[in-house]
């Protein structure tokens, strides 16, 4: 069978030769010319996904600078509200600068809170989309499998398709990992601080739930106004707890494991090396669980 090409000048199909057998136009380079235009528009193609890479590369950058300094902000204005509080009870700030600085700090939590619920709706609603998108991937890859399986398609097919499909896999498998990330660090509000020092805090809201009567009696703080304290308090207390709560357990257990030890010994359950060596432990683990 004779091969034949397509004439640029007048559209017809003509034999493979140096001219058009009806208009007379050059057919030479005609080749090379269509390999240019197929290898330009590669080229175009995939500039066009580097950039929409590029540009959802640039939007997860953002998104995690966001939240991260969010959550630096929303944090540093509770730590601040907290050791206001501290100070108070301890008599180093008077009734009107205290009420100027804490409604100051309040509001400005309430601002940031906003902010957190407006970002995590988001990202919940961006992970939603990239569940779907990730079960639908595969869900198509499995299907594909059957089909060559059962016989309907060819398995030439199943290796076409299948790197595309994996790829978006793997692609949507880290955005959700991503997201959930994300808003993993947006419920944690007290992350970034030292153990040692969420168990300071937590000692200061302890401090000034049990201060904020006397303070009251003491004619340094009106009702109204201790009553809010006492309310946020509660409340960063509980975030506090949440974070510090299982080191304080596994502390009370080495304690109760170092008195348990002493008693051991004092029965001749085991010797006086024994003891010191398991006492040695305990301590370095207990040495470590608030650094």
């Amino acid at each position: 069978m004779e091969e034949t090409t397509i004439c640029r000048n007048c559209g017809r199909e003509v034999p493979k030769t140096l001219y058009c057998i009806y208009c007379g136009a050059p057919l030479i380079g005609l080749e090379a010319e269509e390999g240019r235009e197929e290898k330009e528009e590669i080229r175009e193609q995939a500039e066009r996904r580097m950039v929409i890479e590029g540009v959802e590369e640039a939007k997860t950058v953002a998104v995690r600078g966001d939240v991260e300094e969010l959550m630096e902000r929303l944090r540093d204005h509770y730590i601040w509200r907290l050791r206001l509080c501290g100070i108070l009870c301890d008599g180093g700030v008077s009734e009107e600068v205290f009420k100027r600085l804490y409604d100051e700090y309040s509001t400005k939590i309430r601002e940031l809170q906003g902010e957190r619920e407006r970002l995590s709706s988001r990202l919940r609603e961006e992970l939603e989309e990239r569940r779907r998108r990730l079960e639908e991937a595969r869900r198509q890859l499995e299907e594909l499998n059957v089909r060559a399986a059962v016989g309907q398609i060819p398995m030439m097919e199943v290796e076409e398709k299948t790197p595309r499909l994996r790829r978006e896999i793997e692609e949507l498998e880290e955005e959700t990992s991503r997201l959930e990330a994300e808003l993993s660090r947006l419920r944690n509000i007290m992350s970034g601080v030292k153990p040692r020092e969420l168990s300071n805090l937590e000692e200061i809201a302890r401090r000034s739930i049990a201060a904020l009567d006397r303070l009251v009696r003491g004619g340094r703080l009106n009702r109204e106004m201790a009553e809010r304290v006492r309310e946020d308090l509660r409340e960063t207390l509980r975030l506090l707890e949440g974070v510090v709560g299982d080191r304080r357990r596994r502390e009370e257990e080495l304690r109760m494991e170092l008195s348990l030890l002493e008693a051991r010994y004092k029965v001749g359950e085991i010797t006086a090396s024994e003891l010191e060596e398991r006492k040695r432990r305990i301590r370095e683990e207990l040495e470590k669980l608030w650094l």
